[in-house]
């Protein structure tokens, strides 16, 4: 038998805490005083094996002459009580077990008992004796004690997930609020993310991922931040380059937009036809160290040239061959240089 078995076998024999309920529904519950001893087997346990023994405990039990001073656990719950004289039998029901006890008062401080419940195709028997204490006490503060308890964690789960769900939108990474993920992130979480991403702010933090390698791999690129929200990624880089391009918006230019075509945001391989072309031809090309770029422009055309030297080569259009591969990387790189130079005269 496995230890989460025992701990159930411990549960399902009343020894666990009362079932818990709402604070607010449990009065001052009049109680008698029990000092309780438990004892457990298992049939066919080998010489020498003993299941954990819980030394007698001190427990407070509702005064109540119709039910046994035997508490149901928050793993199983006692049925069809019955009494005869001073005896008392039940049946129990528990999350993978079933099981009977049986309960009498020696006197009307004393009494004893068995239970025995199947757990998993083991069966295991309590021998119970129970001693009442001088004085009385609260029957419901246990219980108020164990809902505040049970409340308190609840609130700490609902916490960890909150923050979570919020990493989500913070990180803008979609997948973490898909439901097979387990989070039951609350709908605002995906609006959030779905607005940030069409801010300069977010929108930037997207831009730049690729495609995952992997199938199925969550990257939080742009097309998979479109699927989730429902709009397609490069429209929406179309849309806020353009406003960047006419507002010269030259940090988002900059991170978000050079080399993607100023039609529809796609690629392109042409950079006379790329957002920021106009302000580059304008500020840009053919600087020279007494006429750098403006101080306003400096960044941005600094990014450019960076741009310029990573797009692929073009054919001229009399070309009556292909360049070789290592002639495109010389004329891509011999581009660049120049543009550098241009501007900064270096």
């Amino acid at each position: 038998m496995t230890r989460s078995e025992l701990c159930l076998l411990s549960a399902a024999l009343g020894v666990a805490l009362s079932n818990a309920l709402p604070a607010m529904a449990q009065p001052k519950e009049p109680g008698d005083i029990w000092e309780v001893t438990n004892e457990m087997s298992m049939a066919g346990m080998p010489a020498g094996m003993a299941l954990p023994q819980r030394p007698p405990q001190r427990v407070c039990r509702s005064r109540n002459p119709d039910k046994p001073p035997i508490a149901d656990s928050d793993r199983c719950t006692m049925s069809d009580v019955k009494r005869s004289g001073n005896t008392f039998t039940w049946k129990m029901a528990c999350e993978n077990g079933s099981g009977t006890g049986e309960m009498t008062y020696v006197d009307k401080d004393n009494y004893k008992g068995t239970m025995v419940i199947a757990v998993s195709g083991q069966t295991m028997t309590m021998k119970m004796t129970g001693h009442r204490l001088p004085g009385d006490c609260d029957a419901g503060e246990q219980k108020r004690q164990v809902a505040t308890q049970v409340a308190a964690a609840q609130q700490r789960a609902s916490d960890a997930q909150a923050m979570q769900c919020k990493s989500a939108v913070d990180t803008m990474m979609p997948y973490m609020l898909r439901p097979e993920t387990g989070l039951k992130c609350d709908p605002k979480y995906k609006a959030e993310l779905c607005s940030k991403v069409q801010s300069p702010e977010g929108f930037a933090a997207v831009a730049p991922r690729q495609p995952s390698p992997g199938a199925g791999m969550p990257s939080g690129d742009l097309k998979e931040v479109g699927e989730f929200c429902g709009f397609s990624g490069t429209d929406l880089r179309a849309r806020m380059c353009k406003r960047a391009d006419e507002q010269e918006t030259l940090d988002f230019l900059a991170s978000s937009c050079l080399g993607y075509a100023r039609l529809d945001g796609s690629p392109s391989a042409k950079p006379a036809d790329s957002f920021g072309s106009v302000i580059i031809a304008r500020e840009c090309a053919g600087r020279t160290f007494s006429s750098p770029p403006a101080q306003k422009y400096r960044t941005f055309c600094s990014a450019a040239a960076r741009q310029n030297l990573m797009q692929p080569a073009t054919a001229d259009a009399g070309a009556t061959a292909p360049a070789k591969p290592e002639e495109k990387k010389e004329d891509a790189a011999t581009r660049g240089k120049k543009l550098l130079k241009d501007i900064f005269n270096r």
